[in-house]
């Protein structure tokens, strides 16, 4: 199922969080590979939601004719 709009902003805003932990590298190693993995995850997620919109735009844009 797609995620949410709200859900996508809370995901790109835990992705946002999870970078700048990993730039300060204070973390230590496993705190930052569980970071790491997680950031991917929120990746992966975000591209389904992009993907999703993007073709609900060219159905949209099929049925109006352009």
């Amino acid at each position: 199922t797609p995620i949410s709009q709200h859900d996508y902003r809370q995901l790109q805003q835990e992705l946002d969080d999870i970078m700048s932990r990993l730039q300060l590298g204070e973390l230590d190693i496993d705190e930052a590979v569980s970071d790491y993995s997680r950031g991917s995850e929120i990746v992966e997620l975000m591209k389904q939601r992009l993907e999703v919109a993007q073709n609900t735009v060219t159905k949209i844009q099929n049925l109006s004719g352009e």
